[in-house]
């Protein structure tokens, strides 16, 4: 059980906007650390692909949060990743910071392209081409800004004659004069050949440098480097033990800076796109910084690219992505290779990488930014009860547990069931279990030393009408273990998790053991294990070893209302489903379709078809086939058909997802039936996760709709899961003359929001 403050937010945001990043459908996933720190984990779908998309939000006007810029502490020019950065920083979460060059003489060594300020320290100057790369800026009291600054640094000879410096600690090709400090290392780049170093200490020339190699950098003082064949100005203007004056004038002239880090062009100024000025064109990575309106809250995002989980976006696209979530200002940091975010786990505390680095492994960079907890643990302040569930059958149990929290909301563990008294409204609490007793509402009340104290509804079903496990059948090696979750139904359809060891479970044969939810392979074999509940059970088949029989599962008992005759009426209507309708594409098969095709045409007025070749189908009867995407409704009834053949519904593309999202979301019939070529199992994690929420949201108890999904399989069997119905439809798989006068298909009988359905032999 999570631990930790983490829930989905499921939205379909389907945009009128043209952009490729607008997303058809988004997965929300978020956690909260503390008060006023989170992180949200956004999956897109998209026109050009999937993007996987990190946003934390850190409130710096809480006291106790604040922004740090992480660098090696012993070299500013070493290059280190982010993960070491984040651990040695000791980091809540951290991203990756600022474009940099990479040292051509020093493995692992760089600079970076603009500024960086540490604790009020300068590191390095800003960026040579202000209009171009933008700043990020924090003050003393933590307000943030982004910005273009403009930097202007002279030196100037007793002869009052001066020359601008091009930077301050940071690899150059010496086009121009370059100053190195104490802050870049003991010693200087070094004199060789056509590079000349002039050596400054307390504002006179000491010394005056050829092809002495590097010096000692004096700790109240620098090193002018440069060429010879560039420039020759502080040859012809200086001599040792002359007094030399630096300046610097910068605009706008912030005070008070603690942290300042260089970037490339502003995304996003005062709610809107800006003006991009620093452009890495194409679908890549992106790493990026951005503020509320108040200025207060700082955002770190990265959004990963060039692969199949997330192919990546424009900078526009970027730009796009920020103001749709909130976003007021931002800048645009270092991506590709080098994005990168590190969040602490929530459970663990110890630091993870939460994207998807598109190289593969973790870069070294020159920086990076981190969101940094200034407080220490506090005594316990908040205590949340957090259960499996919120919906429990009356007689039945739910387990809950109290988490702790301190008064910033920083996550203190679980509380000792011995230090907690709990109470209860409609039923007992016993050893960490709530067992209501009878339908309506339940509570659950807990009290934690120093008087703090939680409370958690319960809605209580009646009932109980039917039981589904997630699984039918169950293949086990020995050792092996499999959790088994089953669900409840009541007579309206509304479900609720149940707890194995509130059933009856019996094994024809003991090859597996039951360890909680769990079943664990004991020895080679096959049995059935049946779950009891009141009136009702279940039957799993059970494998452990290398077993080939198929065990015939007795049939369920259950209360649900039989398949009801009903008038045809303004909602009322019976339809058919059937599996895969060729299998060897014989003559027998084709007589079994005529067949069927007589049955549905006299009683039916929809037919759907699921599995392959349903379009050489040629019913009376409207039918709704899987072998394309087909939206139809009718009568208070939404019916999608999908093709997901070999595990993809992105095979084609995105446009099946968008019609079937679309249709979903927009549709205000009671019933919805998804109609899928093969069983909703898909190859990419992402699909499957897209699919199961469409199902949650759309289809489930909860929908507030009566909700269905139907496949071929192997066999013609029901089980629902999550408050929604799966069918699997057997259709014409393995019929042969032996067999084909027991080919079955499943009819439904729709009236009004109620949907009862049965079992039927083809030739009877």
């Amino acid at each position: 059980m999570k631990k930790i403050i983490s829930f989905i937010l499921l939205f379909t945001l389907i945009f009128t906007s043209a952009s490729a990043a607008a997303p058809i459908y988004s997965l929300y996933d978020e956690t909260s650390y503390i008060d006023g720190l989170k992180i949200t984990h956004i999956r897109s779908l998209t026109k050009n692909g999937w993007l996987n998309i990190n946003i934390a939000s850190a409130d710096l006007s809480k006291e106790y949060i604040d922004a740090a810029l992480l660098k090696d502490e012993n070299d500013i020019r070493k290059l280190t990743n982010v993960k070491t950065l984040a651990e040695k920083a000791d980091t809540y979460v951290a991203v990756n910071g600022d474009f940099f060059s990479w040292s051509s003489a020093e493995k692992g060594k760089g600079s970076s392209v603009g500024v960086e300020i540490k604790d009020g320290e300068k590191l390095t100057s800003y960026a040579k081409d202000s209009t171009s790369n933008a700043v990020f800026i924090k003050t003393d009291d933590k307000n943030m800004l982004f910005d273009y600054i403009d930097t202007y640094m002279t030196v100037t000879a007793p002869n009052g004659e001066g020359v601008q410096i091009k930077h301050i600690n940071k690899y150059d090709d010496l086009d121009g004069i370059v100053m190195y400090n104490s802050k870049w290392g003991e010693t200087s780049p070094g004199s060789y050949a056509y590079q000349v170093e002039m050596v400054v200490e307390d504002d006179t020339v000491t010394a005056i440098n050829y092809d002495q190699g590097p010096c000692k950098i004096p700790e109240n003082g620098y090193v002018l480097s440069f060429l010879k064949d560039r420039t020759t100005f502080l040859i012809d203007n200086f001599q040792i033990g002359d007094k030399i004056a630096f300046d610097i004038s910068v605009k706008p002239n912030y005070e008070n800076i603690n942290l300042a880090m260089g970037g490339g062009t502003l995304l996003v100024k005062d709610g809107k796109t800006a003006k991009n000025t620093h452009n890495i064109s194409g679908l890549n990575p992106r790493t990026a910084l951005g503020l509320d309106k108040g200025g207060k809250v700082l955002y770190l995002i990265t959004v990963d690219g060039r692969q199949e989980a997330s192919v990546g976006v424009s900078l526009a696209e970027l730009s796009e992505i920020l103001i749709n979530n909130g976003i007021y200002n931002a800048i645009n940091l270092d991506g590709g290779g080098s994005t990168t975010m590190v969040a602490k786990n929530a459970e663990t505390l110890k630091n993870e990488v939460i994207n998807l680095p598109s190289e593969g492994s973790l870069r070294s960079v020159i920086n990076g930014i981190g969101i940094k907890m200034t407080a220490e643990k506090g005594e316990t302040a908040k205590m949340v009860i957090n259960s499996a569930s919120d919906t429990v059958f009356a007689g039945m149990s739910v387990y809950a547990e109290c988490l702790l929290y301190d008064e910033n909301g920083m996550y203190l563990g679980t509380a000792p069931s011995e230090e907690v008294e709990y109470s209860c409204e409609n039923g007992k609490f016993e050893d960490g279990f709530y067992y209501p007793e009878s339908e309506g509402e339940g509570r659950v009340f807990a009290k934690y030393k120093d008087g703090i104290e939680a409370s958690l509804e319960f809605t209580v079903l009646g009932s109980l009408a039917a039981i589904y496990p997630n699984v039918k059948s169950v293949r086990l090696d020995v050792g092996q273990k499999q959790y088994i979750s089953l669900e409840g139904y009541d007579k309206n359809g509304r479900s609720a998790p149940i707890n194995l060891k509130d059933t009856d479970i019996n094994f024809t044969d003991d090859v597996v053991v039951r360890e909680g939810n769990n079943l664990v392979g004991a020895k080679a074999g096959s049995a059935i294990m049946t779950a009891a509940c009141k009136n009702v059970n279940t039957h799993i088949a059970l494998y452990c070893g290398d077993v080939s029989e198929d065990i015939p599962l007795p049939a369920d008992v259950c209360e649900p209302e039989p398949l009801r005759e009903i008038q045809n009426g303004d909602n009322s209507f019976y339809f058919t489903a059937f599996g895969s309708p060729v299998s060897k594409n014989t003559l027998l098969e084709r007589a079994v379709l005529r067949r069927l095709d007589g049955k549905i045409s006299n009683n039916a007025s929809v037919a759907l078809f699921a599995g392959n070749k349903t379009d050489t189908v040629n019913v009376k009867t409207k039918s709704v086939k899987t072998d394309v995407c087909e939206v139809y409704e009718y009568k208070n009834s939404l019916f999608v058909s999908v093709n997901n053949y070999n595990g993809t519904i992105s095979g084609n593309g995105f446009s099946q997802w968008q019609k079937i999202i679309s249709a979903l979301d927009s549709t205000t019939s009671k019933n919805v039936f998804l109609i899928l070529r093969e069983k909703p199992v898909f190859n990419s994690k992402n699909e499957q996760d897209l699919f199961d929420d469409l199902v949650k949201k759309y289809l489930s108890d909860k929908s507030g709709k009566s909700g269905f999904v139907l496949y071929d399989g192997s066999e013609n069997l029901m089980y629902a899961l999550n408050g929604v119905k799966y069918f699997e439809l057997k259709g014409m798989r393995n019929a042969d003359v032996s067999t084909f006068s027991d080919i079955e298909y499943y009819t439904f009988a729709v009236d009004g929001d109620s949907v009862t359905y049965g079992i039927k032999k083809i030739f009877d």
